[in-house]
């Protein structure tokens, strides 16, 4: 299919979602820039997540609701709205993310002025960081610190190309930036601070940094295919950047 012109196909998993879905359909639907569609996607929720959706559907005929058969987690329920997607542009947010109504507006004025086909923002969290959105990343500079917050990122599928989510429980984002990467495209920041990224329990934080330390060797050995020698230099590189990204003096 060939995607249409100028329309944002917005792709949001949602699992159990019901306490924090109304913020990021409010968010979607206040964007300034309207053309756009959004692909809610149920991976098998057991709350009240679709009742919270169920008055944006009737409302608002730009809102898609479809169903996975079964939990599937966030890779399988972004490709399958990306099988779903119509528009040129890909944005992602999840359902317990927020976009500023500016969002679209700013970042495609960004793309469109400069001819870029994969863009990012900076974002805040619920915890008050600001993540700042370095101008230029290539393959290199990103394998070893992911700088670029999911929720924020659009991409012009026109230039780039099809393209799906690398097929990974976790950290696939990371890995599809990559693999776009390796295509010869760069990913470009808009260092403007247009989302709110919700973050974890505090109390779960050093558990979450050793399984995302564990998972990223595991990604640069298995998902990449990289060898023993560059696994180990990456990753050695990749724990400087996770420490000093929370604060700690290096």
């Amino acid at each position: 299919m060939n995607p249409i012109k100028d329309l944002v196909s917005i792709i949001t998993p949602v699992y159990n979602a019901q306490s924090t879905l109304k913020a990021t359909l409010d968010g979607i639907v206040s964007q300034s820039y309207k053309d756009w569609e959004l692909i809610l996607v149920n991976d098998a929720s057991t709350d009240d997540s679709k009742a919270i959706a169920e008055p944006y559907l009737k409302k608002d005929k730009r809102i898609q609701w479809i169903e996975m058969a079964q939990n599937s987690g966030a890779a399988k329920a972004r490709n399958f709205a990306i099988d779903h997607a119509r528009g040129q542009y890909l944005a992602f947010l999840d359902s317990d993310d927020a976009w500023d109504s500016n969002k679209l507006e700013k970042q495609l004025k960004f793309m469109r002025d400069n001819a870029y086909a994969f863009t990012f923002t900076a974002y805040r969290t619920t915890r008050g960081r600001i993540v700042k959105a370095p101008n230029v990343l290539s393959y290199k500079e990103l394998i070893t610190n992911n700088q670029i917050g999911c929720l924020t990122v659009i991409i012009d599928r026109r230039s780039t190309g099809d393209f799906l989510m690398a097929d990974y429980r976790k950290g696939q984002d990371h890995l599809t930036w990559l693999m776009l990467m390796k295509r010869g495209i760069k990913a470009y920041g808009l260092n403007e601070v247009l989302a709110t990224y919700t973050e974890g329990n505090t109390n779960s934080l050093s558990g979450n940094k050793i399984k995302s330390a564990k998972r990223q060797w595991f990604n640069y050995r298995k998902a990449l295919g990289l060898g023993f020698f560059k696994s180990t230099l990456y990753f050695i590189k990749y724990v400087y950047y996770s420490l000093k990204k929370h604060g700690f003096k290096l």
